[in-house]
């Protein structure tokens, strides 16, 4: 019985190590993209009569420092490569959150691009039609990249990521 705990002991020390299996860069959900490209990786939060909510996770092989939102486009700027000891300030993980709310007559919608780094950039507005989630899926997209995420009537929500 000792051995098999001291077993499992070990193979838990050297998982954590990183003395496990080897996977390619680029080809694991969670890993950094391939050269080039942003990872997207979306979550439905909520989704009620009055109320659509997804967040998308997009993890760069770069960095981003400055996040901001206009006209309906999340974008992010300031980019440096990942291990830059010359810079500071960015992130590559960004958590982008777009939010319908149904109203009186119309929807509201809230486009929201929050970093790891702490900086956030918010937008609202409000349009009529049906809310529709137009990146639903895990994709990988090259750089610079203008990925629509959501519609609502002919309002498109889009996240920009720029190469450089």
């Amino acid at each position: 019985m000792h051995r098999v705990s001291l077993l499992v002991v070990l193979l838990a020390a050297l998982s954590l190590a990183g003395c496990s299996k080897p996977t390619r860069q680029g080809t694991e959900p969670l890993s950094s993209p391939a050269a080039g490209y942003v990872r997207l990786i979306p979550v439905k939060v909520k989704e009620t009569p009055d109320t659509l909510h997804y967040q998308w996770s997009l993890l760069g092989e770069r960095n981003w420092t400055t996040p901001s939102v206009s006209g309906g486009k999340a974008s992010l700027a300031g980019v440096y490569k990942l291990n830059d000891p010359k810079t500071y300030g960015g992130c590559p993980t960004w958590l982008c959150d777009v939010t319908f709310t149904k109203q009186a007559t119309d929807w509201k919608w809230e486009l929201r691009l929050h970093g790891s780094n702490g900086k956030t950039a918010t937008e609202t507005g409000t349009a009529a039609g049906t809310p529709e989630i137009l990146a639903p899926k895990d994709t990988d997209t090259r750089l610079p990249a203008d990925i629509p995420l959501a519609r609502l009537g002919e309002k498109t929500l889009t996240l920009d990521a720029p190469a450089s």
